[in-house]
């Protein structure tokens, strides 16, 4: 004979402070990395090639730069590359090209100095550091006298974050403070001289749905070599997109559990099946929308034939390749913040779906009866 035995009210009351508490921590996990994840969505639109060599001079690129807008304004210089812009894609990204020389001492008027990296850039700095500063603005590209240096640099050199307008000598130049930007490393970043060598570039779209194929084209063209190295936008914040769905997901069937148990305590057995239909129908709808947005990448990331099996496992393995090789170099310190961005996100998504599959056992466990032989 077995012998049913309902759980106590103790066992029951530890049980539901373990549910909600197992909630608690998958709800504030998966805010936290839903955080982070908007924060990375915004490299979505950028796309990087690293060299190993300098490229080309600041002249050289501002010239190209404005060869290709004008192309965009002349209908006829536009048609007449018109297969060049078919490989390269519709739009012309905007670009800015930068150089880094580490170990630079930086001065201030009284000689307090602190060494850190030295960024020359070439372009629009907006495209260097796109989430905006801290304090101050960002120097023109005309503006060879100003600079933007970080909080760090700023706290260690002058003990405060409050230092646009100060002076501060670099390679024996002497440039303005223009902005801070936020950031625990000691850099300065200027705008190149003419003369200046330019070894990396930056690449800005309107739309995180350009190929990042046309991004190399375009850059092999410009420089007339292939990238080492190259940092796709698109491709991080997919992957934080992806992570965030699993917890989210999670916490969707734990919703949809409690929906449906709830309905069938209705008074009319029909109206719990409705109910019940109609959220499943509804949670199912939604699961399709998030795995879309989720996974919303250029069409580099579509193969031509639906039949082509060995596509995504090549796929993901030339993507690993490339990552690792993307870590090697020595990133700008926007990349830097992007990557973060994608492991802060990841290390939220451990705990928030660890915390969301617990409480859906212990909800699914809660109120049962053990059964003792």
């Amino acid at each position: 004979m077995r012998k049913k035995i309902k759980w106590t009210g103790k066992q029951r009351d530890k049980r539901q402070w373990i549910f909600f508490g197992c909630l608690l921590l998958a709800v504030l996990f998966t805010a936290a990395a839903g955080y982070f994840c908007g924060q990375g969505e915004g490299g979505s639109c950028f796309v990087s090639g690293y060299y190993t060599e300098p490229q080309m001079s600041a002249r050289k690129l501002s010239q190209y730069m404005e060869k290709q807008a004008e192309k965009e304004e002349n209908p006829e210089k536009r048609s007449a590359g018109a297969e060049e812009t078919d490989k390269i894609g519709t739009e012309i990204p905007q670009v800015t090209g930068w150089t880094r020389q580490d170990q630079v001492s930086f001065k201030r008027q009284d000689g307090m100095s602190e060494q850190g990296t030295l960024y020359q850039t070439c372009g629009s700095m907006e495209v260097f550091f796109p989430e905006g500063l801290r304090g101050g603005s960002l120097p023109w590209r005309e503006d060879e006298a100003g600079c933007v240096v970080s909080t760090a640099l700023a706290w260690k050199l002058y003990g405060s974050r409050d230092v646009a307008g100060n002076q501060i000598l670099a390679q024996d130049r002497e440039y303005c403070i223009r902005g801070i930007v936020d950031s625990d490393r000691v850099f300065l970043a200027v705008q190149a001289q003419e003369k200046d060598p330019i070894q990396n570039f930056r690449l800005r779209y309107q739309s995180s749905a350009q190929p990042v194929s046309g991004a190399e084209t375009f850059l092999y063209q410009m420089t007339g070599n292939q990238p080492e190295a190259v940092y796709e936008g698109v491709l991080y914040a997919g992957l934080a997109r992806i992570l965030l769905l699993v917890p989210v997901l999670l916490l969707e069937i734990l919703a949809l559990l409690y929906v449906r148990d709830k309905s069938r305590s209705a008074v009319q057995p029909k109206v719990g099946r409705a109910v019940r239909a109609g959220v499943t129908l509804l949670f199912a709808a939604l699961l399709v929308w998030e795995a879309m947005q989720a996974c919303s990448f250029s069409r580099d990331y579509l193969p031509s034939m639906w039949s082509d099996l060995s596509f995504y496992p090549g796929l993901i393995g030339e993507k690993a390749e490339r990552t690792a090789s993307l870590l090697e170099q020595q990133l700008c310190p926007a990349e830097e913040r992007s990557l973060a961005w994608l492991w802060k996100t990841a290390l939220c998504c451990v705990p928030a779906g660890a915390g969301a599959l617990a409480a859906i056992v212990s909800r699914a466990g809660n109120g049962r009866k053990l059964k003792l032989r």
